[in-house]
C-alpha cells in the first residue's frame, strides 16, 4: 500500500512539474490604425499624393514620439485583464498635428516582457504583463523628396 502510495506521488509530481514546465505565459495584442488620414510606414519612405515613392530625410523629421501601453492576461493568456485590442489612430492623428506633420516614417512596435514572465509562466494564476511600445518620425514632406 505504502508502495503504490509513493508511485502515486511520483507520477503526480512529473505531472505537476510537466504541466509548469510547458505552460505558455505571455499576452496577445492586437495594434491597428485604420482611421489615420495620413501616411504611415515602418520605412523611410512612403507614397505620395501622386502615387510617387517619396524618400523622407532627417532634415525633414519635425518630431520623434513614443506611445506605450501595457497589455494584461492570466492563465496563459486565456484571461485578458486589460482591452487588448489597441486602435492607435487617435493618437498618430495627435502627434502629427501637434507639429502639422504630413506622414510618419519609420514606425516600429516591439513588445517588451521582463523577469516577471519567468515567474509567471510557472503559476498561471499570477497575471502577466507586456509593455507595447510604438515609436516613430513625423515628417514634413517635400516634393524634391522623390526617389528616382
Amino acid at each position: 500500500m505504502r508502495r503504490i502510495f509513493f508511485v502515486m506521488m511520483k507520477i503526480m509530481s512529473v505531472g505537476c512539474l510537466a504541466f509548469m514546465l510547458t505552460s505558455c505565459a505571455g499576452v496577445k495584442c492586437s495594434i491597428n490604425a485604420d482611421r489615420v488620414d495620413h501616411p504611415v510606414s515602418f520605412t523611410p519612405c512612403v507614397y505620395g499624393a501622386a502615387g510617387n515613392v517619396m524618400r523622407v530625410s532627417k532634415q525633414d523629421t519635425l518630431k520623434h514620439f513614443k506611445i506605450y501601453k501595457r497589455c494584461w492576461a492570466m492563465l496563459w493568456r486565456s484571461v485578458n485583464i486589460t482591452n487588448n485590442n489597441w486602435d492607435i489612430s487617435d493618437k498618430l492623428t495627435r502627434e502629427m498635428s501637434s507639429v502639422n506633420g504630413d506622414a510618419i516614417v519609420n514606425m516600429t512596435v516591439l513588445s517588451q516582457g521582463d523577469w516577471w514572465w519567468y515567474f509567471s509562466s510557472l503559476l498561471p494564476i499570477i497575471p502577466d504583463y507586456h509593455t507595447i511600445v510604438i515609436e516613430g518620425d513625423v515628417v514634413r514632406l517635400q516634393s524634391e523628396a522623390k526617389v528616382k
